[in-house]
Formats: structure tokens, sequence, C-alpha cells
């Protein structure tokens, strides 16, 4: 088991020992987070009841919470259909590659036969002409794929990203509240 950092920190007027995996940068995000609900809290409520506000604010945490996860469970029901068009993509991307290897080696071929056969440069000059064009449609098909798979890429990390971060802010949730 790693080793957990240990930082003072203050919520509301208490010092806490709190014993974390996260960074002291982390640890202070998240204790400045809950430091502004409490406030918040403060400010909604008129009592004087630390415990009203603290509960207040965990109640505003876990509305959060739950929220970032409804906006999780739609974001992956929305990925669904480009996550399921991805493998196809990606085969597309591999044929194209193969593809693109047989047309260079089919170029590589007809460079070779223009040396060996002079008497039939005219067929073998109009066969490289319609390599290089197949070669052209490969490679824009190869770099049309490649920007769609960047593009899931990049929308997948985000994905992650988000749920990173809903989960860090329910593990923080309960070792507050397991903290109490």
């Amino acid at each position: 088991m790693a080793d957990r950092n240990r930082y003072e920190v203050k919520i509301g007027d208490d010092f806490y020992t709190l014993k974390t995996l996260h960074t002291k940068e982390e640890t202070d995000v998240i204790v400045n987070y809950v430091n502004q609900e409490m406030s918040q809290a403060r400010s909604q409520l008129n009592y004087r009841n630390p415990v009203m506000h603290a509960t207040l604010a965990c109640l505003n945490i876990a509305d959060d919470l739950f929220n970032t996860k409804d906006e999780l469970n739609k974001l992956t029901e929305e990925a669904k259909i480009p996550m399921a068009q991805f493998e196809p993509l990606s085969r597309r991307f591999e044929h194209a590659e193969y593809e693109l290897k047989r047309a260079n080696q089919e170029i590589n071929d007809l460079k070779e036969s223009l040396a060996s056969q002079k008497q039939a440069l005219e067929k073998a000059e109009h066969d490289k002409r319609q390599a290089q064009e197949s070669l052209d449609n490969y490679l824009k098909t190869q770099k049309d794929s490649k920007s769609e798979i960047a593009y899931l890429r990049q929308k997948l990390i985000e994905q992650e990203k988000e749920t990173l971060q809903a989960y860090k802010q329910l593990q923080e949730a309960q070792k507050h509240r397991d903290n109490k």
C-alpha cells in the first residue's frame, strides 16, 4: 500500500490532520471546495449551528456528486455510438494501411519493370498512374481515419478525466464522512 501524505488543514473554524494519497495541491483544492460549500451553507442558514452548516454543505456536495454522475451517465450514453464506430473505423484504417503497403510494393515493382522493359514503357506508365491514384485514395482514407480516431481518443480522455474527477470527489466525500 502506498504511503499516505499527512496534511494539516483548516475546514471551517477547525483544524484537521488528513492522511491522503493526494498531493498537497490536490488536497488544498478539495479543502477549498469544502470550505466554499461550508461558507455558502453558512450564508444560506441564519443559525449559528456549525453542524447544520456542515450538513447543508454535505448535501450540496452530494448534490454536485449526483449531478456529476448523471452528467457522466449521459456522456457515457452519448459516447456509445462513437465508441461503436471506433472498431469499424479501426479496421478500415488497418485495411487502408495494408492497401497502402500493397500499393507501395506495386509502385516499386512497376519501377523495376520500367528499367527492364523499355518496350512496355507506355503500359508501365499507365499502371503507375493508376497505382498512384490508388495510393492517394488510400492515403486520404488513412488521414481521415486518423483524424476521426484522434477525435474519439480525445473524447474518451475527456470522459476518463471527468470520471476520475467524480471518483476523486466521491472518495473525498466518503473520507470526509468517515473522518467525522
